[in-house]
């Protein structure tokens, strides 16, 4: 393959049967591709060259169940590995505790997902792309999602492996296990098919640097995207979710709107799962102020409701969680559990925080309040003066509390104590028309940290971390 040879790259392709990994032999290769026939198997693939480097088409029919992997390898060079909202580079692995989430990486060995080697489900990255980056040049594969087969179709996966090796899969299978959750991993799942095809590309950027990752994906986005064809207007949409919202998300034995499950095929129909009690994050801030924003857009008045909180409502919620011994809200408007708690969240599950204030909730809450302040402002309509009083008592006590290194932390006493801190930044609010102003002594620190970072720029410009 002339133009991966001048890239310093090796083609290699690969077919599976009975879980076994076979080689393409490299004679049958051409400029074209390949066409190669076993006893009971035909595997091809189908080159197009591109100014980019080469469109491709995956082909293959057998006797038996089977996958077909192609690869673009790089040898022995050290490469930093991209799979879209999966992998970058080691996703951090000094810096983390291992275990947690996928790293493409060979420290921790025998460490659940840590691993020289990670294949995914092509559709389960935001774009089904393996891309590397090896000192200024860049390369990858992307696939379609889903392979053609004769009864329907196939999920394909993206692959990556240490040290410089990126591939799809025609087919998949989720290696060395299945991600679920930084608690959780599943057995490895994976699909074959008989007869199958798929189509991608081959990119092949000399001197992009890491620039060319991200000019994979954009076109790969142009390729793939289907922009949406609506039914609906956006109106009759948002009165739909407030109507849903309201009958099937608000529990009357909880008070509140809630988290739904199920479990499909077994378990279909959605369920309360868990009461939306938690002030922000993932809480009652993210319900509130959209809905506020729809009832006044729209003139939902207060009997659409029922017995179900409507946005101002929900906002008087975390108002009333106000906590004055620490100056700021508790976590919870109220327990989810028999302690009895107000701080101690979901979050507490997983051994996060516990027992005090978190930087997320409060700052979650405070940001959603501003907005529907703005929101109501703009539109010269009234709100209780006290949304805004409480934000300011909950921004004073952030102001006090930060650190002379601009440090805002990220966990409270109840007491109003700062405890051992990580890193976040603060915004406060004036009473003018600029709800949201950045606080001086946390941007210029920020920008002390940015400066002191190992950052590289490549030849075209662009400002790229170091690894």
């Amino acid at each position: 393959m002339k133009r991966t040879e001048e890239a310093g790259l090796r083609l290699r392709c690969f077919y599976s049967r009975d879980r076994k990994w076979y080689e393409i032999p490299q004679e049958v290769f051409t400029e074209e591709g390949f066409c190669y026939e076993t006893a009971q198997a035909v595997y091809a693939l189908k080159l197009e060259e591109k100014k980019y480097g080469y469109d491709f088409t995956l082909t293959q029919k057998a006797a038996y169940e089977t996958q077909l992997r192609l690869i673009l390898d790089a040898g022995e060079r050290r490469a930093f590995h991209v799979i879209p909202c999966n992998i970058f580079g080691d996703n951090n692995i000094e810096r983390v505790k291992p275990g947690e989430f996928p790293s493409l990486t060979r420290l921790h060995e025998g460490v659940r997902f840590c691993s020289p080697v990670w294949e995914f489900r092509a559709d389960r990255s935001a774009m089904p792309l393996s891309a590397m980056c090896y000192g200024m040049d860049t390369s990858g594969i992307l696939i379609s999602p889903y392979g053609e087969t004769k009864d329907g179709y196939i999920r394909n996966g993206v692959y990556a492996a240490l040290p410089s090796a990126v591939g799809v899969t025609l087919g998949y299978e989720n290696i060395p296990a299945t991600f679920i959750d930084k608690g959780q991993e599943g057995s490895p799942v994976c699909q074959t098919a008989r007869e199958a095809k798929a189509q991608g590309s081959l990119y092949l950027y000399a001197g992009t640097g890491r620039a060319g990752i991200h000019r994979m994906i954009r076109e790969g986005y142009a390729r793939l995207h289907r922009r949406a064809s609506y039914e609906r207007t956006p109106e009759e949409a948002a009165r739909a979710m407030v109507k849903c919202l309201v009958n099937e998300n608000w529990e009357e034995r909880w008070q509140s709107y809630t988290d739904m499950s199920c479990k499909p095929p077994a378990e279909a129909v959605l369920k309360p799962w868990r009461p939306v009690y938690e002030i922000g994050w993932t809480g009652i801030s993210e319900i509130a102020c959209p809905l506020v924003m729809t009832e006044k857009l729209l003139g939902i008045d207060r009997a659409c409701f029922g017995n179900a909180k409507t946005g101002e409502e929900l906002t008087e919620q975390i108002v009333a969680a106000y906590h004055p011994e620490s100056g700021l809200f508790n976590d919870l408007v109220a327990p989810v559990d028999v302690s009895g708690s107000l701080v101690n969240g979901w979050w507490a599950w997983y051994g996060v925080a516990k027992d005090c204030h978190c930087a997320y909730t409060n700052g979650k809450a405070v940001y959603g309040i501003l907005k529907t302040i703005d929101f109501l402002k703009k539109r010269k309509l009234a709100y209780p003066e006290r949304w805004l009083a409480v934000c300011r008592q909950v921004l004073d006590t952030m102001t006090v509390l930060q650190r002379e290194d601009g440090n805002y932390g990220y966990t409270y006493r109840i007491c109003g104590l700062l405890v051992p801190a990580g890193h976040g930044l603060c915004i406060s609010a004036d009473g003018g028309g600029k709800i949201f102003k950045q606080c001086k002594k946390g941007g210029d620190i920020l920008w002390g940290l940015c400066k002191k970072a190992e950052l590289l720029r490549n030849p075209h410009g662009h400002l790229e971390g170091g690894g």
